[in-house]
Order: structure tokens, then C-alpha cells, then sequence
């Protein structure tokens, strides 16, 4: 239940997400003096626009495991086992997630990415 609800709710945060995004982009293009793109950036690297950001990331990530876990009930595939799988794709997405948090963090904080 809980896994269908939050995929609704990534679903549609990420939509809304596309076309504020596109808002954004426009306008900023538009703006009439050069440099009204450069001020959206200054914006969004601001700590709340990068948490957003992160925000945004980790929706994508839920979003996409839990789809594929959806495809797999569709498949035939774990449709009795569903919390063991809902449980797995949470830990799948928490991975994930923490592997993007330690390429990303250290380029948002203005240090130099790690090397590996």
C-alpha cells in the first residue's frame, strides 16, 4: 500500500517538477538584459536550492527502483512477496542514494570531486 502511494506521490512531484523546471528555464532565457540566467542559478545554489536538489534525487531514485519492482509484480514475478521486495527496493534506494551523496557532496560543497 505504502509503496503504491509514495510511487503516486514521486510521480507526481516529478511532473510538476518537469514543467516548473521548464518555467523556470524559459523565463530565464527571455529575460531581456543577458543575465537573468545567471541570477536563477544563484538562486538554486543557495543550501535550500541544493537541498531541493537532493530532494529531487532521491525521489527519482525511489521512483525508478520502485518502478522496476512494479514491473517484476507485472512480470508474474514476487507478487507474493511483496513487503520482502518493497523492503529491498527501499535499501536498493537508500544505496543508491548514499553513493550519490558521496560523488555529489563534495562538488556541492565547493571541494573537488573524489577521486576513484
Amino acid at each position: 500500500m505504502w509503496g503504491w502511494v509514495l510511487h503516486r506521490i514521486t510521480g507526481l512531484a516529478l511532473a510538476f517538477y518537469l514543467f516548473l523546471h521548464i518555467a523556470v528555464v524559459s523565463s530565464a532565457r527571455w529575460a531581456g538584459d543577458g543575465g537573468g540566467f545567471d541570477r536563477v542559478l544563484k538562486t538554486f545554489h543557495t543550501p535550500w536550492g541544493i537541498a531541493l536538489d537532493l530532494l529531487l534525487i532521491a525521489a527519482v531514485i525511489f521512483h525508478a527502483v520502485n518502478g522496476l519492482r512494479l514491473l517484476l509484480f507485472d512480470l508474474g514475478i514476487g507478487v507474493r512477496r511483496q513487503k520482502e521486495l518493497l523492503a529491498g527496493a527501499i535499501l536498493l534506494g537508500m544505496a543508491s542514494f548514499g553513493a550519490t551523496l558521496w560523488f555529489l557532496l563534495p562538488f556541492v560543497l565547493g571541494r573537488s570531486l573524489p577521486k576513484g
